[in-house]
């Protein structure tokens, strides 16, 4: 709803003042299930506050609207899940929307990981908006048990995260290019 999306963005502005070292081009949002609606949303209701999105397993946003042609959106769908069967469509609204062309089909992101394909459109060669989509995973996110820079995300008990050798989390900070940085952020 437009209340949600106020509150979302009403706490990032409190953050913003709170903390003017806080780049605003370095604000991104991500969400799971109902906060993969909510991201679509924040994403086309507030297109020039979002570096960059994560949509995980969940609805697109009935509102209509683009994100921001620039904004790095990395789309997880989960083929075997009822609640994201619309994020096919978003992923080819949001990838014309950012003047890209599709360039990337049917990689694999992550060889040895359980079934995964990874498309994208690509502006000036690089990834803009990307789809991972895990074919036969249910509603939840990827995760990879283990210590390596890759791996992680898996909590025991968890009813979410599903072990498919994939650290949504991880392949989605390496795609907005927010690994790269020279010094861990102030908290």
């Amino acid at each position: 709803s437009q209340a949600e999306v106020d509150q979302v963005v009403g706490y990032i502005s409190q953050m913003q003042s709170r903390h003017p070292q806080i780049d605003p081009q370095q604000i991104y949002v991500m969400g799971l299930s109902a906060g993969t609606g909510l991201t679509n949303c924040l994403l086309v209701k507030k297109p020039g506050l979002f570096a960059g999105g994560a949509p995980m397993s969940g609805p697109g946003c009935t509102s209509s609207g683009s994100p921001s042609p620039s904004a790095k959106i990395l789309i997880w769908h989960t083929s075997s899940d009822y609640y994201s069967t619309d994020l096919p469509s978003v992923f080819s609204s949001y990838g014309q929307n950012s003047g890209g062309s599709k360039t990337i089909s049917n990689q694999t992101l992550k060889s040895g990981a359980k079934s995964n394909s990874y498309d994208a459109y690509t502006v000036n060669g690089e990834a803009r908006v990307g789809m991972v989509t895990l074919a036969g995973m249910g509603h939840g996110t990827a995760c990879d048990p283990g210590t390596a820079e890759d791996q992680g995300g898996c909590l025991p008990g968890s009813s979410f995260a599903f072990d498919w050798d994939l650290h949504s989390a991880y392949y989605t900070a390496k795609f907005w290019g927010i690994l790269q940085r020279d010094a861990d952020p102030e908290v």
